[in-house]
């Protein structure tokens, strides 16, 4: 009989001699997914993914720039957003999403009507997709950044000038439960830049609701501070921080480690005067880390999404010397040196960028943007990545198998045989519906004849662990 070793079998992560792989989990069903690129995704508690971008479709259904999904991949039909985001304007997007304490969801950008509710470049949603009437905020510009601080204030930042047409906030404001402003954040005449463009900005919170501002600007109260920033809660700037200047340029994005030092990259090659590469570690006063010297392989603007590890290794999708045309995930280690030898992704995304890299409660990593692919395997702009534990050897030899399924394509009948004793078949639509699933024995046929024409995808199942997928074509 035919063999084939399980060690070779797509998505399961190995680490051999210590060498990290970076696998498809084929276990995320994630369907024909969005028609254009994903720009955030939040994960919520109970494992459930909001995903947001600058869709018009998803699983090819008319479901607009925000979906949610089940942790599986699968759409959760339950979060039902109607006919989603509209504008007056051709322009009309989601910049930004944040998720509340109580599973509200704040939704920031330029927009002026959400599922047929008037509203000004943000609207909060309930954790169904309705739209929350309680929450009442209208910005007279594009909001970029929303974050939520642990006494459940709201801060948003962009491009505006006052809210509600009457209360005037420079770039970044703090709001009550309700929408209505908190005036005991104190930001003075708040963000600007000397220039005639608005600020660029976003924050993150630090720890204990201290917020790291960043982006384009260079004035915030009339204190001259340069594209970072540290704000204490109640909106005063931490002088300290500042103190000698920042970037000399554009802050795209930055994280922190479990030390909330800060990893950031963007579109500047100096920080208070010295001379620096794309991805500092900048301490968290404010202190370039010196001893934090990367490979100089990397240009600045080509970097599209990082995740920081509690160590302060960095996983992060980006393009290196010496062709800057093709992005690779890349990992850089807590020395901030790229490690080629542990981190293996393979072939990786097959083009285009990759927005969003974010570390799952469970461990495992998502990954979204603007791709058709991983690792050969089909995602359309969302895949959900194993990685592997360094430590644990994969045990090639103890068992190999032998599995068939035919023929393919297929009219009303398939059949398969194994020696896999309690493995399973688990047949899946497109849109990565659950369409049929039947326990195989060593030879099994599969009546295909509820199911109509069109492609399927078939996973072969056993113990809760995925051993093979691949597509199905039946033609009737």
């Amino acid at each position: 009989m035919q063999k084939f070793i399980l060690s070779l079998i797509s998505g399961l992560a190995l680490s051999i001699n210590g060498q990290t792989f970076m696998n498809a989990d084929l276990t995320f069903t994630s369907g024909i997914g969005a028609n254009a690129p994903i720009n955030h995704v939040i994960e919520q508690p109970d494992g459930k993914l909001i995903v947001v971008g600058e869709f018009t479709s998803y699983n090819n259904l008319p479901l607009r720039e925000i979906v949610r999904l089940n942790s599986n991949g699968t759409l959760d039909l339950s979060f039902n957003c109607g006919i989603g985001l509209q504008s007056s304007g051709p322009y009309s997007k989601i910049y930004t999403a944040c998720l509340q304490s109580d599973g509200k969801i704040l939704l920031g950008g330029k927009f002026n009507n959400f599922n047929g509710t008037v509203c000004k470049n943000i609207i909060r949603l309930n954790s169904n997709g309705s739209v929350d009437n309680s929450f009442n905020a209208l910005f007279n510009n594009d909001v970029t950044s929303i974050v939520v601080q642990s006494n459940n204030k709201i801060i948003v930042l962009g491009r505006f000038s006052n809210l509600n047409y009457t209360d005037s906030c420079g770039s970044i404001v703090r709001l009550n439960s309700n929408g209505s402003i908190d005036n005991s954040f104190l930001t003075g005449s708040g963000i600007s830049t000397n220039s005639a463009s608005s600020p660029l900005v976003s924050a993150k919170i630090m720890d204990a609701d201290t917020l790291i501002v960043y982006g384009y600007f260079n004035s915030y109260n009339s204190y001259s501070v340069k594209h970072i920033m540290k704000l204490y809660p109640n909106g005063l700037l931490d002088t300290n921080f500042v103190k000698l200047g920042g970037f000399n340029h554009y802050v795209r994005n930055l994280d922190f480690d479990a030390n909330k030092n800060i990893y950031c990259y963007g579109d500047y090659n100096s920080y208070k005067g010295k001379p620096i590469q794309p991805f500092p570690k900048i301490k968290r006063n404010g202190i370039l880390d010196t001893t934090y010297m990367m490979d100089n392989y990397i240009y600045g603007g080509t970097v599209h999404s990082m995740m920081i590890n509690a160590n302060g290794e960095n996983l992060f999708h980006a393009s290196i010397y010496p062709n800057f045309y093709i992005s690779k995930l890349l990992k850089r280690d807590v020395n901030g040196q790229i490690d080629t030898i542990n981190c293996k992704s393979g072939n990786g995304f097959n083009s285009g960028a990759v927005n969003v890299l974010k570390r799952l409660n469970d461990g495992k990593i998502i990954a979204a943007g603007n791709f058709l692919s991983y690792r050969g395997y089909p995602f359309k702009n969302i895949a959900r990545i194993i990685e592997s534990n360094p430590n644990s050897i994969f045990e090639m030899n103890e068992r190999s198998s032998y599995l068939k399924l035919f023929p393919n394509p297929a009219n009303n009948e398939i059949n398969i045989t194994t020696d896999l004793d309690g493995a399973s078949i688990q047949l899946y639509s497109i849109v990565g519906q659950l369409v049929l699933e039947s326990k195989l024995n060593s030879e099994t046929k599969l009546s295909l004849i509820n199911l109509s024409s069109g492609s399927y995808i078939y996973k072969i199942v056993k113990d809760n662990n995925l051993i093979k997928t691949e597509k199905i074509l039946i033609n009737k």
